[in-house]
């Protein structure tokens, strides 16, 4: 790309081809659509890509920067797995091929959502003494630590509240309108086996994960019409 990312800057949604190491080859697509057929839209704004979750554009940015340079910056962002040999993750890596945890997730999401500051997560409400004083308050007291610009923050938050805009969002908004601006980013992994939706306010961030205890395929459920519904209520 060879400049900054900004919410207007043009990417390619446009299928190829590419070697992955193998003796096959490595041509994403774009989640299907209802018709099982899977769209090309050509180029399009980085606000746009990613308020429609196309998974082409976000491979050219892969593509530019590099699987290490992502890997970096998700550690950045708090999740710190052990991913061991990253020479065993190809492009496919920046639409989810590493596995994390919902918690993960969405402590990520909440650097965004609280302008580039990062709280570490706790399942600890307060810690109290045998006197019942208070030793460590987590809730109303986070600490927290910058780790990222909060103006590259404002313009994440910003896109994502696209996603609950029926004006800007036309294949789900409809769906995750509260009423207000809200921040949202669904997901969805192959055969549906998985779907989840994070969403956010300035008050509160959720994350919710939909699933089969088995890991088998669910039928008739959408990132869109499951967690991203459930969000919403």
């Amino acid at each position: 790309l060879g400049r900054p990312l900004t919410a207007s800057t043009i990417l390619n949604d446009i299928e190829f081809c590419m070697s992955d190491g193998s003796a096959q080859r490595y041509c994403p697509k774009n989640a299907p659509q209802g018709n099982g057929f899977s769209v090309q839209n050509g180029p399009l704004t980085f606000r746009q890509s990613l308020r429609e979750s196309l998974n082409l554009p976000a491979l050219s940015v892969a593509r530019a920067v590099g699987v290490d340079a992502i890997m970096e910056t998700v550690s950045q962002f708090g999740i710190r797995r052990d991913w061991g040999d990253r020479s065993n993750y190809g492009l496919s890596f920046a639409l989810g091929a590493g596995e994390m945890r919902l918690i993960d997730m969405t402590s990520a999401f909440q650097v965004v959502a609280n302008m580039g500051v990062r709280v570490e997560p706790t399942f600890i409400h307060h810690v109290i003494d045998r006197n019942g004083k208070t030793v460590r308050d987590y809730a109303s007291k986070p600490e927290g630590r910058r780790v990222i610009d909060a103006a590259h923050a404002y313009v994440m938050a910003d896109i994502l509240k696209d996603n609950t805009d029926p004006a800007q969002n036309w294949i789900f908004g409809n769906w995750t309108t509260i009423g207000r601006p809200a921040g949202l980013k669904t997901g969805t992994t192959d055969n549906l086996q998985d779907v989840w939706a994070i969403g956010f306010t300035p008050q509160r961030l959720t994350g919710i994960w939909m699933g089969n205890a088995d890991n088998s395929e669910m039928r008739g459920i959408t990132s869109a019409m499951g967690p991203a519904v459930l969000w919403r209520e």
